[in-house]
């Protein structure tokens, strides 16, 4: 009972605070967990929630130039694509490979105490095949941030993937066209209430 009265707080302040509004949920089977993608129409921000160092920490990546995040993550997603098949048809049991994609820098933000951001957060794509044989896609992989107001206070983030499937379906989430639709059936019920 307590944790959901946390988590309606926690919606109630994030949304008061930022002005953002749940456009969606993404799914990632090895955190076998849900998470969800925020707007605000306020900054034109998407707000991706993704783990943090302890669960009950509410982090997420903060990105502005949405077009520039989908195209480093489309092309980290083909990549990636092309190194399980690789490693699938060379019998490849163990590899930790950074892969060579460029993404641009975004805001980290956190919740301890407050609210926390490193706006400096750059997503550093791997490829990782695990001991139990899974292919995964990580994007921060365990990277600290320091907040920027206070370098001692810090948080760990973690964003994997473990197929293509679970790679489009959030660049599905983060298009023009989910936004666009979520966008226009806000302002279809705006327009009930005048």
């Amino acid at each position: 009972m307590k944790k959901i009265i946390a988590a309606l707080v926690l919606c109630i302040v994030s949304t008061l605070c930022f002005g953002q509004e749940k456009i969606g949920t993404y799914h990632s089977n090895y955190f076998d967990k849900d998470f969800y993608v925020e707007y605000s129409e306020k900054t034109g921000e998407y707000y991706i929630q993704i783990v943090g160092e302890t669960a009950t920490k509410h982090c997420c990546f903060i990105v502005k130039d949405i077009d520039n995040f989908r195209t480093s993550l489309s092309d980290a997603k083909d990549k990636y694509a092309e190194w399980v098949k690789v490693a699938k048809e060379n019998n490849v049991k163990t590899m930790d490979k950074d892969m060579d994609i460029k993404f641009s820098k975004g805001t980290f933000a956190w919740y301890g105490r407050e609210w926390y951001f490193n706006f400096y957060a750059v997503p550093k794509p791997r490829f990782l095949i695990t001991s139990t044989g899974d292919y995964l896609f990580l994007l921060f992989s365990g990277k600290e941030f320091s907040a920027s107001d206070n370098q001692y206070i810090t948080e760990k983030a973690y964003w994997a993937f473990s197929s293509v499937s679970e790679i489009e379906e959030l660049l599905n989430l983060i298009s023009q066209e989910t936004l666009q639709k979520f966008l226009d059936s806000k302002a279809a019920k705006d327009d009930l209430f005048k």
